[in-house]
């Protein structure tokens, strides 16, 4: 009876908040551009910064850890470089890297990782069509014609694969968890614009969800010191460097073409790609840390 209430209330606090949050973006429309921004740039990377905490908690000695920072880091740079000639190659490989990383949680099935993985990046195109197109229009420019046909596509496979996932749970009489995921997700895009809906989603669910279990892990797994003073500098170095790779990738992307753009499409294109640069040896890291982070059973 106590945990029925609990999650009663929750949803309530869900719904309550949902309408507000409605009702604020329409009386300002960039709302969803900044909470867009303001949460990748703070919860967003500094959840990726958290990898320097990783890479010095589990790769001893310390010079191994610097090596293996040194490939991540250079794996970045590689990516931003390619990623940063075409915005639309940016976002279609933040989308399918987004789609296998955010469903992490449910590795041990396919189309478990698959349906839910891929809810925040499928359901906009599929809820949100008219309002996304045109938001993503002056983003991609010229490759928009090629891009936005491919992530319809993607979005109906991925449709195709949540359904059968569903089948399966129900056939296997299995908890409707995963599917409840996948709806939520889903309502988050019916109520609000696409921004908004995946600011919410990653910056606050999926940034929230991993600094938690970081922190609780570094608390497990060194239960007498905590984060000791390497892993406190790593994040550090790591917070430093992120933050000076963002302002080189700013200035790199500033060339003519950006003149003929708004300051909201420039920032929204530069996010992308720093984005997807940084989330290729993000989650190559997290699936290598996944016994490490897990709870103890």
């Amino acid at each position: 009876m106590a945990s029925t209430s609990r999650w009663l209330g929750l949803a309530t606090a869900a719904a309550l908040a949902l309408v507000v949050l409605h009702v604020l973006e329409a009386g300002w429309p960039a709302l969803g551009w900044w909470a867009f921004v303001l949460l990748s740039l703070t919860l967003g990377f500094g959840h990726g910064a958290l990898d320097g905490v990783l890479l010095v908690a589990q790769f001893k000695p310390l010079g191994k850890a610097i090596w293996v920072g040194g490939g991540y880091l250079l794996c970045v740079l590689v990516a931003a470089l390619v990623l940063s000639q075409s915005t639309g190659l940016a976002l279609l490989a933040l989308l399918l890297m987004s789609l296998w990383h955010f469903g992490q949680a449910h590795n041990q099935s396919m189309l478990h990782r698959i349906g839910v993985g891929g809810a925040s990046v499928m359901w906009p195109v599929l809820l949100a069509s008219q309002t996304l197109g045109a938001l993503l229009a002056p983003v991609l420019g010229d490759s928009f014609g090629w891009v936005w046909p491919v992530w319809r596509g993607l979005a109906w496979l991925w449709l195709a694969v949540a359904v059968v996932s569903l089948l399966k749970t129900l056939l296997a009489q299995q908890p409707l968890a995963v599917a409840a995921e996948v709806a939520s997700v889903g309502l988050l895009y019916l109520v609000l614009s696409p921004l908004l809906a995946f600011a919410l989603f990653f910056g606050l669910y999926h940034c929230g969800l991993h600094i938690r279990q970081v922190h609780e892990a570094v608390r497990r797994n060194t239960p007498s010191t905590g984060y000791n003073k390497w892993q406190l500098m790593a994040l550090l170095v790591t917070l430093v460097a992120t933050a000076a790779l963002m302002a080189v990738l700013w200035t790199y992307l500033a060339q003519p073409a950006w003149r003929d753009t708004t300051l909201n499409t420039q920032v929204l294109q530069w996010i992308i790609v720093a984005l997807a640069a940084v989330t290729l040896p993000h989650l190559v890291l997290i699936s290598a840390s996944a016994r490490w982070l897990q709870p103890e059973s």
